[in-house]
């Protein structure tokens, strides 16, 4: 009867057999820079797998200047050799997608000094970066890395011109005091999108968030929305959102993976799972603990 061998069994006994003294890849394979990203201690790919546009190493030292020539010239199909040494596939370069970690495949000196070389148009970032589009204006995270293409001044007076994404039903944008746009649904809702926070003021939102449904007013004035409260971790930057007086006086309304909630000493409401977890020793030698008075941690609570 033959049994089959499964092709790992197979590849880590030709790592420990097949390969010449003072080499941990056996011949036909490459051998990652990075050895510690394995359980082995080393990391071999298969040979063809080198300079083929696509990390396969774990650190992507399969795709770089050192291992597909200065000029990736040995990437099959054509290289193109970012600035911080990564190689990609030619093809990628000037699409309106950053491909490399860098971004230097979509700039100004690559693609043209008005992008004029990206494939279906581009939108020229203040920086020197070429975007795809369909990035201006939507509110999102695949943006010019200086939020240019999210500003009063290309987006309308407004921001009326925000698409958020989509094209047929355009999602209503936001001015913030400082002119960039944002979506106006993150508009008072707990988390500071405007890079000057004015998106999230009791100018904007109501003295107690009542111009927004579904936000609860945290005691500094800050807004957030009411799923949030109760958790066991602060949302509120003063954390009134994770009181006895909001989650009741034995903090039986906090809602958290693992039992409910703990009441500190001070009225604070953590996740009870963090009662008697032991300390955080900090950097600079301070010890952290989950209630700011350290009653989850003190002898008379953990015995």
């Amino acid at each position: 009867m033959v049994i089959p061998i499964p092709q790992q069994v197979c590849l880590t006994f030709l790592l420990l057999i097949g390969t010449s003294f003072g080499e941990l890849c056996p011949d036909g394979y490459f051998e990652c820079e990075n050895g510690e990203a394995s359980r082995n201690g080393f990391e071999c790919i298969p040979g063809e797998w080198k300079c083929n546009g696509v990390n396969s190493c774990s650190d992507g030292s399969d795709e770089t200047t050192k291992a597909c020539g200065t000029n990736c010239e040995d990437v099959r199909w054509g290289g193109f050799a970012c600035s911080d040494g990564q190689c990609i596939r030619a093809k990628k370069k000037c699409n309106g997608f950053k491909t490399c970690s860098d971004g230097s495949d979509e700039t100004t000196e690559v693609c043209g000094a008005n992008c004029e070389k990206v494939k279906g148009g581009a939108f020229l970032c203040s920086n020197g970066q070429c975007l795809s589009p369909m990035y201006k204006c939507d509110g999102g995270t695949l943006d010019c890395d200086d939020k240019s293409d999210e500003t009063t001044e290309v987006c309308g007076a407004d921001c009326e011109l925000m698409t958020g994404g989509n094209f047929r039903n355009p999602v209503p944008g936001f001015a913030c005091s400082d002119g960039q746009c944002i979506k106006a649904d993150n508009k008072c809702d707990g988390s500071e999108d405007c890079s000057d926070g004015s998106d999230e003021t009791t100018e904007l939102c109501g003295a107690n968030c009542e111009n927004v449904e579904g936000r609860f007013a945290c005691s500094n004035g800050q807004c957030i929305r009411e799923s949030l409260l109760c958790k066991g971790v602060k949302t509120c930057s003063d954390g009134s959102d994770e009181t006895t007086e909001v989650c009741g006086a034995n903090c039986e309304k906090v809602t958290a993976t693992g039992g409910g909630g703990f009441a500190c000493s001070d009225g604070q409401c953590i996740q009870a799972i963090r009662k008697c977890d032991g300390f955080y020793h900090n950097s600079d030698g301070s010890i952290t603990t989950d209630c700011d008075d350290g009653s989850d941690e003190a002898p008379e609570t953990c015995g």
